[in-house]
């Protein structure tokens, strides 16, 4: 066990490829401990910048997929009207 923030806590010891070591490496801060690295960024909260060129994809798949959202949207407009008709006041 060792003393972390005042407190005594087990140590857990996980297996990961070298790759995956080094690259956590380079998101630790000086003088920062893996534990508050992995602390610090699994409250980070994800903005949507972030995941910017997270996934690749085709300017088809891209125009597809934008096509499909646009459809869904449309529809989902179309229901809620519908079910405002519906919808007895009073």
């Amino acid at each position: 066990m060792f003393k972390h923030k005042h407190m005594f806590m087990a140590i857990k010891t996980i297996t990961i490829t070298e790759d995956a070591y080094n690259s956590i490496k380079n998101l630790k801060d000086a003088g920062e401990s893996f534990s508050e690295l992995f602390l610090r960024i699994s409250k980070k909260k994800t903005k949507v910048g972030d995941l910017l060129g997270a996934v690749k994809i085709s300017d088809k798949d891209a125009e597809a997929m934008k096509k499909r959202i646009i459809e869904y949207r449309k529809k989902t407009s179309e229901d809620i009207l519908e079910r405002r008709k519906n919808v007895r006041l009073g």
